[in-house]
């Protein structure tokens, strides 16, 4: 027994350990700081007794019998760092991904070789017909590092899970030996330009709403799910579903719904927190869901649209940023959204 009560839990004590002959082996006072259910553990087992070389454990119940989880492993390369710069990639671009290996162990490493998978049956374990590609290091100095940089093409639309995986003969920690990452592949179907800003009320009458109306010139359905628009200050989400604009049709963003009481909107039309457009000039930026840029423009009051008038677009085929295609609107209603510019 550890004394008459065991050791105590709420003040530091000190444990000495004797042989047979009443010689002092060992002596150190413990702290009684830990959490409940952590031990302290001696960080360099053949390096002196301060509490220097002293920690909490990093696993619950301690490590009785087994290698202390605080002390330095001899031979330990292990993955530091798996990743892309981004979560998703575009279909027909090269996927870049980034793998950092580091030498945790006190020792320089060994031979190692870390293989990339991409697990195509989704069971997380990597198979030699899901293998990406295969490096080998050897002889990495303690707490070095080295970076691999792969290209591929090898993903598909959707969800893909690449798998990193070291193995070295002389690795005695396999717990940092695999990595994860997880990358969207996806596949575009609109371009710059396919929407283009078509209409802009950034003037309207009181108590009439701000909006803005976007005019699909393309030959595609473009389903505008997870759209923004910025201006100058504010970048906002306008679409949080999913919204098809077909070929040559129309759609309203307007900062209130009640648009409705001064327009009869029959395109699609999504009422929200639209950025405010100043009057003295603005910039309206259309960003898709990965953050492309879709059509921008930088209005002015020269361009036209005052007195509660929008501002039309002339040609949808002119650039966005040619003030001469642009021109006050001449509807009775001061403006036309969900329908044909009246200039």
């Amino acid at each position: 027994a550890f004394g008459s009560r065991g050791m105590s839990n709420s003040s530091d004590r000190r444990i000495q350990l004797f042989n047979s002959t009443g010689e002092k082996l060992s002596e150190y006072t413990y702290s009684a700081n830990n959490s409940k259910g952590y031990s302290d553990e001696k960080i360099f087992l053949n390096n002196n007794d301060s509490s220097s070389n002293w920690a909490n454990t990093k696993i619950k119940y301690g490590t009785p019998g087994f290698r202390n989880s605080v002390s330095p492993i001899d031979y330990d390369p292990g993955i530091s760092a798996f990743g892309s710069p981004g979560n998703y990639s575009i279909i027909g671009d090269s996927l870049e991904l980034n793998l950092k290996i580091k030498n945790y162990g006190i020792n320089s490493s060994g031979t190692f070789t870390v293989s990339i998978y991409r697990d195509d049956n989704n069971d997380s374990t990597g198979q030699a017909n899901e293998l990406v590609k295969t490096y080998t290091g050897s002889s990495l100095p303690p707490g070095d590092s080295v970076l691999y940089n792969l290209s591929t093409s090898n993903y598909k639309e959707g969800k893909n899970l690449f798998i990193a995986r070291l193995s070295s003969s002389e690795d005695e920690n396999i717990l940092n030996n695999n990595s994860f990452v997880e990358i969207t592949g996806v596949k575009i179907n609109e371009v710059r330009n396919d929407l283009v800003i078509n209409e802009i009320m950034y003037a309207p009458d009181s108590p009439a709403p701000e909006w803005i109306e976007i005019f699909n010139r393309s030959s595609k359905q473009i389903n505008i799910n997870s759209y923004r628009v910025a201006d100058n200050s504010d970048t906002v989400k306008m679409v949080n579903n999913s919204s098809i604009i077909d070929p040559g049709d129309y759609f309203v963003l307007s900062s209130d719904s009640s648009i409705s009481k001064f327009y009869n909107v029959s395109s699609g039309l999504v009422s929200g927190n639209l950025p405010t457009l100043n009057n003295s000039g603005d910039k309206i930026i259309l960003l898709d869901s990965l953050d492309r840029v879709i059509d921008s423009l930088e209005y002015s009051p020269g361009w036209g649209g005052s007195d509660g008038n929008s501002l039309e677009r002339i040609s949808s085929e002119e650039n966005s940023n040619y003030p001469a295609n642009w021109a006050t609107s001449k509807d009775k209603l001061k403006g036309t959204p969900g329908k044909i510019n009246s200039v």
